[in-house]
């Protein structure tokens, strides 16, 4: 029984060690001192963790405390991504749409996008509706489009209330 409770105490304070400094990395980030969030979050991105590893790659992406460097934003979004991190996907589909940082694979971007968008991402379902209407990597589908279209209103209307 003893040994129960310690391995509880252990798994508990390793889950809560694991994520201490992401909180504080946001509190830093908010207030504009990229290098205190730099350093709250390389340390939890490392260990895996998907949304230090997305706030990383929007660093590096944007030059966030660190010089842009768009092979390091993809590397961290690409991990985030694997870990289906809805946003990371996004935006990593962004960026293979675009060629930004990655040689442009449109079937890649697509893939991404599906599955940012099952999660509910609004950026993946606008990005899904763009490339219906345009036809690029899919067939020119236009009720498609719509729907897409549709689901980021949806999504807007709810934020805007």
């Amino acid at each position: 029984m003893v040994w129960r409770i310690i391995f509880a105490l252990s798994i508990f304070i390793t889950t809560s060690s694991a994520f201490a400094g992401f909180d504080e990395g946001v509190t830093a980030y908010k207030a504009g001192d990229y290098a205190t969030a730099m350093k709250e979050w390389l340390p939890l991105a490392k260990k895996g963790n998907p949304d230090a590893q997305r706030n990383l790659g929007i660093m590096y992406q944007y030059g966030e405390g660190a010089k842009i460097d768009l092979k390091k934003a993809v590397d961290w979004y690409t991990k985030a991504a694997n870990q289906g991190e809805s946003s990371s996907q996004a935006t990593l589909g962004d960026m293979y749409l675009n060629g930004v940082g990655i040689k442009k694979d449109v079937a890649k971007a697509l893939d991404l996008f599906r599955k940012s968008a099952k999660q509910g991402d609004a950026n993946a379902e606008a990005n899904l509706g763009d490339m219906y209407k345009s036809g690029v990597g899919v067939k020119n589908d236009r009720l498609r489009q719509l729907i897409g279209i549709a689901r980021q209103l949806s999504k807007t209307m709810v934020v805007l209330r």
